[in-house]
């Protein structure tokens, strides 16, 4: 260390800072003071070890000083716009994440100093020079140095703009502050510009010098124009923007003050202040005599309607009590609120809802009757299919009585087609009897342990005569690790099921159909399989626009198939139903003239194979 004449003011500015940071917490209570106190603080720091980087005869000695300067230098931007965004009003940009954008860059530049010896991002390169008046660091700077001037710049700019808003938009009275803070806010921005351009001799830093001059200027308009004691700019910004209107009274109901929303509201001018409110406010008898008012009224608040410029208007008031510190009443404040609007929008509710009150009741009477029509409709296809099927009974039973007589072959080929046409029938009644117990909601499944390879091959075999006929193949593919017992309902798996191999033996011609049952574990569930259940066909497929089509009741994918085939086109319809009613459903993949295959998964408690 040694004595550099040149380092005494940047001593004697420490001091000054220090002093105006003593003052300031003085105006703690201030809107921007605590920003303003941080950005002293930041000054002072960088001052301070400036003037001992400027003292110290080593690099070393001269590097540490230079890197405690960046506690400082790298947040007197961040301080000022801080600073600038409170005076200016704006505190609500300040929330967390746009603190922690704001502070990035500069955190992040003093870590780099801190560690510029181990990379070249700040500095590409630094050392002590003593071609300059005195020995100083001079430095190459690298690419983060550049981005924090550019960030540094940003922030003196952005806090320009908000200066310049605000001289913009406060009354003339309050913008001889505002002048000031941009004022004292330029001068380290030109400073800025001119050191960055290289004016100013090497090893000489200009910037803590302006930014004292600055804060000096800023200090000054703090105390003698009350800078950061902006309170009644505040009130007086605020108090005439409000979309409510505010009149205030005092005790002998002389009209103190108002802002333009109520002077609009109460048709009265700024004339009419001072004047005795009954005098002036005759249209609205609320104001004068709130407690003699027949209008609808809740507790200190009183709706009222009005007529103001040929419009009605509705109008909430209330009213809020004055007071001084001993709680003495002194007036009170009366805020205007228009509701009209709302009122509107309440009004139209009301209507609204007695309107769906009607349409409710309608709905409620309409589905009374749907219901009892379901019931009747129920009620009705139950009886008849119990009326039919007991003479379609006695029919398939005495018709297999007479098959096991002595009978001609022209007879008995007539009689086996009495039998199967009849059971056709029954068969056809029974599922509409179904689907009216599914659609009226009393359908329940009947579970029960199933021994279900045993039910698979039975379904099998009793197709096999009818493929024969047809010279196709039928044949069951089943897992290796199929359970021997599952607890299901035994009858509708075996009905979904016949119904789909039905159609599979009805639309295939040539080839084979195939009953294929895979079996896969059920996560975290031990007693629980999955199954799914494929029957594979050969037939004549199914195009893509009618695959969604035939899941509809009493619907095949074309005419010509119904005309070709026969069936009425409601088993698939009825087995996707009762697959719904297990937590499943019926799903298809087929290619036109390829063939079809419909599967469908379910899960089922089961019992260990015991084989």
């Amino acid at each position: 260390m040694y004595l550099n004449y040149y380092s005494l003011p940047l001593i004697a500015l420490v001091i000054i800072l220090a002093i105006l940071l003593f003052q300031v917490r003085k105006h703690k209570d201030a809107t921007g003071t605590t920003c303003f106190s941080l950005l002293l603080i930041c000054i002072t720091i960088y001052s301070f070890f400036y003037a001992l980087e400027i003292s110290s005869s080593n690099f070393k000695e001269a590097l540490n000083f230079y890197k405690l300067e960046y506690i400082g230098i790298p947040f007197v931007p961040a301080f000022f716009l801080t600073f600038t965004i409170r005076y200016t009003g704006k505190k609500r940009w300040l929330n967390t994440p746009a603190i922690v954008a704001l502070f990035s860059v500069p955190l992040t530049s003093m870590i780099l100093v801190f560690t510029t010896g181990e990379h070249n991002l700040y500095h590409e390169e630094i050392f002590l020079s003593n071609e300059t008046i005195f020995p100083a660091l001079v430095f190459e700077p690298g690419i983060w140095y550049t981005i924090q001037q550019f960030y540094s710049i940003l922030c003196i700019l952005f806090a320009q703009l908000l200066l310049l808003n605000m001289w913009i938009e406060v009354m003339p009275a309050f913008r001889k502050q505002v002048t000031i803070v941009m004022t004292g806010s330029i001068i380290p921005f030109i400073t800025l510009l001119l050191y960055l351009s290289g004016l100013f001799s090497q090893g000489v830093d200009p910037i803590p010098y302006s930014l004292t001059f600055c804060v000096l200027i800023i200090y000054l308009g703090m105390t003698r124009y009350k800078l950061l004691d902006i309170t009644p700019l505040a009130r007086s910004v605020l108090f005439d923007r409000l979309p409510e209107g505010v009149i205030v009274l005092d005790e002998m109901k002389r009209i103190v003050d108002c802002n333009s929303s109520a002077a609009n509201y109460l048709q009265i001018t700024q004339n009419d202040i001072g004047k005795i409110a009954n005098k002036v406010l005759d249209s609205w008898p609320e104001i004068i005599s709130p407690e003699n008012t027949s209008i609808s009224k809740k507790k200190d608040n009183i709706i009222v309607r009005k007529n103001i410029h040929e419009n009605d208007f509705w109008f909430s008031l209330e009213f809020l009590p004055l007071t001084i510190e001993n709680d003495d009443r002194v007036g009170q404040m009366i805020i205007i609120s228009d509701i009209t609007e709302s009122k509107k929008a309440e009004e139209k509710l009301l209507e609204t809802n007695r309107d769906l009150a009607r349409a409710t009741e309608h709905a409620q009477h309409m589905t009374a009757r749907a219901e009892m029509a379901n019931r009747t409709k129920t009620e009705f296809l139950a009886n008849m299919s119990h009326e039919i099927r007991t003479p379609l009974n006695g029919i398939i039973g005495f018709s297999d009585i007479l098959m096991d007589t002595d009978l001609k072959e022209s007879q008995l080929n007539y009689l086996n087609i009495v039998y199967n046409s009849a059971n056709k029938l029954l068969m056809l009644i029974n599922d509409l009897l179904d689907f009216s117990t599914i659609e009226s909601g009393d359908f329940k499944l009947n579970n029960e342990q199933v021994q279900l390879e045993y039910l698979l091959k039975n379904i099998i075999s009793d197709f096999e005569q009818e493929t024969r006929e047809k010279k196709l193949k039928i044949r069951l593919n089943l897992a290796t690790k199929i359970p021997e017992y599952v607890i299901t309902d035994h009858t509708r798996l075996k009905q979904i099921l016949i119904k789909l191999l039905d159609n599979a033996v009805k639309f295939t011609e040539e080839g084979e159909i195939e009953l294929r049952v895979e079996t896969f574990l059920v996560p975290g569930k031990q007693n629980d399989m999955r199954f799914k259940f494929s029957i594979i066909d050969t037939g004549i497929g199914i195009y893509e626009e009618d695959k969604i089509r035939i899941f509809e009741s009493f619907s095949q994918a074309d005419g010509s198939t119904t005309r070709k085939y026969g069936g009425t086109g409601m088993g698939l319809s009825l087995s996707n139903r009762l697959l719904e009613l297990m937590d499943s459903k019926l799903e298809l993949e087929s290619e036109p003239g390829k063939g079809s295959t419909f599967f469908f998964e379910i899960t089922l408690p089961y019992k260990i194979n015991r084989r």
